[in-house]
This record gives C-alpha cells, structure tokens and sequence, in this order.
C-alpha cells in the first residue's frame, strides 16, 4: 500500500488516493497501531472534506470513532459516530438512490451509550436503528441489533422482554444465517437461565 501510495502521490487520481489512504488507515487499525491508523484516517476526513466528497467523509468519520472506540474512549467514538451519522443523513437527504448506513451508525452509538451507563440515550439509539433497518430491510443489522437491546434488557433485570427480542434475533439470525448474531443471542437466553 506505501508503494501504491508513493505512485498516486506523483498523479492526480483523488478518489484512487482516498482508497489508498483508508486501506492504511484499516490496515493500521488492524494491527492495534492506533496512532497511525489515526493519521491516515484524519487524512483521508481532510481530503474528502477538501473534494466535497461525501461518502468517504462518512466512512472516515466511522473509522476514526472505531479507533476510538478499541482504545475504550468513548466520548471520541461517540463525537465521531454522532458526525458519521449526521453526514449520512445529509447524504441521504441529497439523494436518495445513494446507499447510507444511519442504521449502522445509530447501533453503534447505542453500544457507546450503553458502556457510558447512559441506558436511555442506548434505549433510544437501538430503537431508531431498529426501526430504519426494518425499513430498509438490513436484516443483519436489525439481528446486530435486536441483540444489543436484548443485552439491555437483561441489564435491567427485564427478563421477560429480554427474553423476547434474544428470541427474535435468533430467529433473524437464522433466516439470514448469520452464525455470529445467532452465538450472541443463544448466549443471551443461555443468561437467563
């Protein structure tokens, strides 16, 4: 990747060099070196803001809260999620043939809020990506989801309705087979027991 880097860096290929850049970027993530990963990922939010482009905005914005968030902190995930999300929105808004993951975006900052103990905001968050994956008809993300509100739930000592959705998910699950949101529900209802 440094060696397409150091081709794209003599050419003008802007979109050619954002993928570069991001593949670093995950790459870095990848490997726990989170202070590269993070340079790369700044750089590619800096290009896409200088382009005007969108989307890789978004996917940058994303990827710096995932940096954030396996080092635990948080409070950046959430900043960074939180923009992701609002630039998915814009996107969105400005048209709608364009593929956006609000969805995606609103599970996980449910999972920020849940380990922030804000179990309302997490409540809140999970409930508005469940409702837009049933609408877009994103069933892993519905099942990612359902999970984490079954989660919730158990949290809470809210057995019954924890019960229910971990039910639902694994239904979900199945349907699409999606073996690791299958795992995550049955150890679910395995807790319940």
């Amino acid at each position: 990747l440094h060696t397409c880097l150091r081709l794209l860096e003599s050419g003008t290929d802007d979109e050619l060099e954002i993928t570069v850049v991001s593949q670093l970027g995950y790459l870095y993530m990848g490997m726990g070196n989170y202070p590269e990963a993070l340079k790369n990922l700044e750089r590619v939010l800096a290009m896409a803001r200088a382009f005007n482009d969108l989307a890789p905005e978004e996917a940058a914005l994303s990827q710096i809260g995932s940096v954030y968030y396996r080092q635990n902190d948080y409070i950046k995930t959430e900043e960074y999620w939180r923009r992701a999300l609002e630039v998915s929105r814009t996107i969105a808004a400005k048209n709608r043939k364009v593929k956006t993951y609000p969805q995606n975006h609103l599970g996980n900052l449910g999972d920020v809020y849940y380990y922030l103990g804000d179990i309302a905001a997490a409540k809140q968050a999970y409930s508005e990506a469940l409702k837009l994956s049933i609408e877009v008809k994103d069933n892993r993300n519905q099942s990612s989801v359902m999970k984490s509100l079954g989660d919730l739930y158990l949290a809470q000592s809210d057995l019954n309705q924890a019960r229910e959705i971990y039910e639902q998910a694994l239904a979900l699950g199945e349907k699409i087979n999606n073996i690791g949101n299958q795992v995550g529900a049955l150890l679910g209802l395995s807790a319940l027991q």
